[in-house]
C-alpha cells in the first residue's frame, strides 16, 4: 500500500507543471467565455429597451443603438511609459541582483547564474526607456527628463 501512494504522489508531481498549465489555460478560456455572456446580455438589454420605446412611440436616443463615440487620438505620454519602464526596469534588476546572490550562496555559481537573465530583462527596459527619451522627448523638447 505504501508503495502505491509513493508511485501515485510522483506521478502527481511530474504531471503538476502540465496541470498548472492547463489550469490557467482553461481559466483564460473561461474569462473569455463570461465577457462573450456579458456582451451579449449588454446588447439584448440595449434591443428591449429600443424596441419598448418603439413600442411606446417615443425617440429612441443615440445611447441606446450601442455606438460608441470615438475619441480623438491624442499624442502618446512618453513621460508616463518612461516611467513605467524605468520603475519594472530597476525592480527586475534589483530582484535578479537579489535572487543571483542568494541562489549562488545557498547552492553554488552554476546554479545562480540564470538569476542573471532577470538582470537582462531589466537591463533591457532601462534600455527602451533611454532610448525613447532620445528618440521622442529630447528631439522635440517635450516632456521631462527624469
Amino acid at each position: 500500500m505504501p508503495d502505491s501512494l509513493a508511485v501515485t504522489g510522483r506521478l502527481l508531481q511530474e504531471a503538476l507543471p502540465f496541470l498548472m498549465f492547463a489550469g490557467i489555460f482553461l481559466g483564460f478560456i473561461a474569462i473569455g467565455i463570461v465577457a462573450m455572456v456579458l456582451r451579449h446580455k449588454e446588447k439584448e438589454r440595449l434591443h428591449k429597451e429600443r424596441l419598448f420605446l418603439m413600442e411606446q412611440g417615443k425617440e429612441i436616443p443615440e445611447i441606446l443603438y450601442g455606438k460608441k463615440e470615438k475619441k480623438e487620438k491624442k499624442p502618446s505620454d512618453y513621460r508616463t511609459t518612461r516611467i513605467w519602464l524605468l520603475a519594472i526596469g530597476v525592480f527586475f534588476i534589483l530582484i535578479g541582483v537579489v535572487m543571483t546572490i542568494v541562489i549562488t550562496i545557498t547552492e553554488g555559481t552554476q546554479e545562480g547564474l540564470p538569476g542573471l537573465s532577470c538582470v537582462g530583462m531589466g537591463g533591457a527596459l532601462v534600455l527602451i526607456e533611454r532610448i525613447i527619451y532620445r528618440m521622442f522627448v529630447k528631439k522635440n523638447g517635450s516632456g521631462t527628463a527624469v
